[in-house]
């Protein structure tokens, strides 16, 4: 975590500085299964015992408008107005309980895998989304990866993520 800003009352506000010109949106998430974001919110919320109520990815990078993407409360946006939130960012309480159980969910079924000893590739969204399947376009290993080229038997053809 970058930042975060904390009000008398204990609500909290994620900062993750991007040096980047773009970042991410809410309604991206999931299709680029973003997790950085609404962990961060449950790890404000289980160890510093903050009511987390926004994170935001702000770009650092030159931009026509610098204004931070993420989630925010929508009793909290009014006081977080100097960010320029956009109102697509701006959820109830139900959809952002509904985001970070999704979060927490994905998360946990990625790390009960890798204990089981179950390590693979599998970038990107969950399957049925767009990019399901595919490296990021920002992964350095792409010219020496054999992910898209390795030997896959008659036994592995029928088998879903190996």
């Amino acid at each position: 975590i970058d930042r975060v800003d904390r009000d008398r009352d204990g609500r909290a506000v994620v900062i993750d500085y991007k040096l980047s010109g773009r970042v991410t949106p809410l309604e991206k998430f999931e299709e680029q299964a973003k997790l950085q974001l609404p962990l961060y919110l449950l790890a404000v919320e289980r160890h510093w015992g903050a009511a987390a109520v926004g994170a935001l990815y702000h770009p650092l990078r030159a931009t026509s408008t610098r204004r931070p993407r993420g989630v925010v409360l929508d009793d909290a946006a009014g006081d977080l107005a100097a960010y320029g939130l956009y109102a697509r960012d701006v959820v109830d309480v139900a959809a952002m309980e509904e985001m970070l159980a999704g979060a927490r969910r994905r998360a946990s079924e990625i790390v009960a895998r890798m204990r089981g000893g179950e390590i693979r590739r599998d970038p990107g969204p969950r399957r049925g989304l767009r990019g399901h399947d595919t490296c990021p376009a920002y992964c350095t290993f792409a010219p020496i990866c054999r992910r898209d080229r390795a030997f896959q038997s008659e036994e592995d053809e029928g088998v879903e993520d190996r």
